[in-house]
């Protein structure tokens, strides 16, 4: 056969187009083609020792369930972009309580080798995918609220290796048909190395667990000036001092037990502790500064404090794992300003025999 050099590049070309196409209609190409996969850089997840958010990444979302869909060759072009921190703020069209969750990835060169770590944050119940291979998951997702069992797996981890920087896909099953917290029923992700997330979730462990040692100086403290008031009843000050550190070591205990926790209905009961704290430990702190800045308690001032403080403590008692935050902020912000004033007021005047108080009153306000 004679040499045709047009017929050589013809054969050469078709085989570059065969070997191309052919990688792209593969059973795990295919369904990323339509889509652009997350690209993970070792310097952007080297920036973030908490790792990378995934939640604002476009996750493919499906309501129901189908084995199926955890498959790599199985194309979701049709589903529903979104994000995974839904809730009543950010309604997710479409969910009854248990859905399918899909995001494609791929790493650059310097990450193929190394060991990634999922992070999931959520108070239901989740199984994770890679490729279409189960490598990871916190309680039992089941397709009904009676058999379904609920996890909290706030310092959990998954391993990922992927090996290569070719797109690879993370299905994430999830089922919370019974939101503890109402306005959190989805999930936070994170996705970082394991030489980075893990230290930072070891720090978190810890400083976690030497928030003990400010619980326990705090009921020292209380202690003290509950013998103070016992011994020197005149000087209510201390009295109130010391409800306010109580509600304060409250607050430290409640909030170490809160992120303790995986059983996500104990964990609604430790943050109803917690709100009920805050309350009650902001309600006390400005009773204390009203008794350094006055030279008797303004009634009518504590009136309108204690109204505002029953709205909340019936809220979080009645409505356990509402999200009323901001209610709680400008309560603060409000009756916290005006007892800064009155303390202003009483440092100009410089009231007799009140330095120690001043700096006390101080103190409980930092």
């Amino acid at each position: 056969m004679r040499y045709c050099p047009v017929r050589n590049h013809l054969q050469r070309f078709l085989l570059f187009f065969s070997t191309v196409f052919g990688w792209i209609d593969s059973p795990v190409n295919t369904a990323w083609a339509h889509q652009l996969p997350v690209h993970l850089k070792a310097d952007s997840l080297g920036m973030q020792p908490e790792g990378l958010v995934l939640d604002l990444k476009g996750w493919r979302f499906h309501p129901g369930d189908n084995p199926t869909w955890a498959d790599a060759s199985f194309t979701d072009n049709e589903w529903t972009i979104t994000d995974t921190d839904f809730g009543k703020k950010h309604p997710l069209p479409g969910w009854q309580g248990i859905g399918w969750f899909r995001l494609w990835i791929r790493v650059d060169s310097t990450l193929a080798d190394q060991v990634l770590v999922l992070r999931l944050d959520h108070v239901g119940a989740s199984e994770i995918y890679l490729n279409g291979r189960r490598i990871g998951g916190f309680g039992k997702v089941r397709r009904s609220k009676q058999q379904m069992e609920a996890f909290a797996p706030y310092y959990q981890l998954t391993p990922l290796r992927l090996g290569n920087t070719r797109p690879h896909l993370i299905a994430i099953r999830y089922a919370n048909f019974n939101p503890y917290f109402p306005h959190f029923p989805g999930f936070n992700s994170w996705i970082g190395t394991h030489g980075r997330l893990y230290p930072y979730v070891i720090s978190q462990v810890r400083f976690n667990d030497y928030s003990l040692i400010g619980f326990a100086a705090q009921m020292a403290l209380m202690l003290l000036h509950l013998f103070l008031f016992i011994f020197y009843p005149q000087q209510k000050s201390n009295l109130y001092y010391s409800l306010f550190v109580f509600f304060s070591a409250g607050i430290v205990l409640t909030s170490y037990v809160t992120l303790q926790l995986t059983d996500p209905a104990l964990k609604q009961l430790a943050q109803t502790g917690l709100n009920l704290s805050k309350t009650l430990c902001t309600v006390m702190g400005v009773i204390l500064l009203y008794s350094i800045g006055y030279a008797s308690l303004p009634r009518w001032r504590i009136g309108l404090v204690g109204l505002g403080a029953v709205y909340l403590l019936l809220a979080y008692t009645i409505l356990p794992g509402i999200y009323i935050a901001y209610s709680f902020m400008f309560y603060f912000l409000v009756v916290m300003a005006d007892a800064l004033r009155s303390l202003a007021q009483a440092v100009r005047l410089g009231q007799p025999g009140r330095k120690e108080w001043y700096k006390l009153g101080s103190s409980a306000v930092f």
